[in-house]
């Protein structure tokens, strides 16, 4: 299924707006290890020279640890998780391979040494939602080196199907964090309406910011109703989300998001995503309605939400490829 494709992508492009690039850098190292946690959860250890994530995965659910405290010295692994656990890993190296360069780039190709990460890995997550220990993680690390390329000359395509990226964001603040739930609803192609629907809440926990996620598809397109012109709408989305909201103008200036949506998020339980306390905008394509005080924002800005926690959910829009 779709889903199930969008679903490391989504992943993966919300820590890349939370890591640094190192795209500046000569050379770029990273490891990369995998391991299985109790009940059905996945769990991968990302480290690159000054930060390391540790992502727990199940189906659509997902909880993200980022520690900037720590990161990849040498072979050498390590990271305090506050409340969440430690890792300390040295890399023994079995095998390695040249990866060949794009023949439009000159430079070094890229290294891959895979091998065995031996030491200590002890994870407990938030209500046991899962847990992993281990001494020996099998992983690799990956060295990227600067090259330089020559663009190729390449024919323009016309973009498939028309309309516009529409979109529902709702967040408020929720402890020490931000809760937050977007929908994204795609240009339509033939009969066929796409939405993704993600629930989120981040929280800064010394020099670590966790994530828990939710996220469902849809091709319903009474998932997402906008009504016109767009002073209000409902999002129904599907399991695992429960119950449905809708985004109301009342005046002007006023705008309300009421009903019984929720979700149960990985480590913290259900959750409510309605209330007053809820900041709402509602966006067709650049234009936008809602709690942020500018009616008409850029189109990056109406992906990205009104605010920076809210940026990992922008590049849903991927669930557009094919």
């Amino acid at each position: 299924m779709k889903s199930k494709r969008l679903l490391p992508l989504l992943c993966a492009i919300a820590v890349s707006l939370v890591l640094p690039t190192g795209a500046a850098a000569k050379t770029y190292r990273s490891a990369e290890a995998h391991l299985a946690g109790t009940h059905g959860y996945r769990i991968m250890i990302s480290a690159a020279s000054e930060e390391i994530l540790v992502l727990a995965r199940k189906g659509t659910a997902s909880v993200s640890y980022v520690s900037f405290a720590s990161g990849l010295r040498g072979d050498r692994v390590h990271a305090r998780l506050p409340e969440v656990g430690r890792i300390s890993l040295r890399f023994h190296e079995r095998s390695r391979s040249h990866s060949p360069r794009p023949n439009n780039c000159h430079g070094s190709s890229r290294l891959t040494r895979k091998g065995v990460f031996v030491g200590t890995v002890k994870i407990r997550g938030e209500r046991d939602y899962t847990s992993a220990q281990s001494r020996h993680v099998r992983g690799e690390i990956v060295e990227k080196f600067q090259s330089r390329c020559h663009r190729r000359v390449r024919a323009r395509a016309r973009a498939s199907g028309g309309g516009s990226l529409d979109s529902i964001h709702a967040e408020t603040k929720r402890g020490n964090g931000n809760l937050s739930f977007t929908v994204f609803s795609f240009p339509s192609t033939g009969l066929r309406s796409d939405s993704a629907f993600v629930a989120l809440l981040m929280r800064v926990r010394g020099r670590m910011v966790v994530s828990n996620s939710q996220v469902a598809f849809a091709e319903d397109a009474t998932s997402l109703e906008i009504a016109a012109p767009p002073r209000s709408a409902i999002a129904d989305p599907p399991a695992p989300f429960t119950g449905s909201a809708t985004f109301q103008q009342e005046s002007a200036n006023q705008f309300s998001w009421t009903g019984d949506l929720a979700v149960e998020l990985p480590g913290i339980g259900e959750v409510a995503l309605v209330g007053p306390k809820f900041e709402t905008e509602l966006c067709l394509g650049r234009r936008c309605r809602g709690d942020d005080e500018e009616a008409e924002v850029s189109a990056l800005r109406s992906l990205y939400g009104s605010g920076s926690h809210s940026q990992p959910l922008a590049l849903a829009r991927l669930s557009s490829l094919r």
